[in-house]
């Protein structure tokens, strides 16, 4: 990639890892942007929504990660 060729450019990166957010975070990254969603989609969501939505899309959906796959999921 770009950094193995430019060394001078990877100097001033740094890796940082970040971990996968618990259901429990997702729901309250849910809160965040329901307003948004809302407005997006002329429609209302319930906090049983984003609960659900966050736990269903943890446990079925296996080739993404917590928030975007509960994201996609209101969305």
């Amino acid at each position: 990639g770009i950094f193995e060729k430019d060394h001078a450019l990877s100097r001033r990166f740094q890796k940082i890892d970040v971990t996968e957010p618990s259901v429990a975070e997702t729901i309250e990254i849910l809160k965040g942007l329901k307003s948004k969603f809302e407005e997006h989609h002329s429609v209302k969501y319930s906090a049983s929504a984003l609960s659900t939505a966050a736990e269903l899309s943890a446990k079925y959906i296996n080739d993404r990660h917590l928030p975007d796959k509960a994201i996609d999921v209101i969305d």
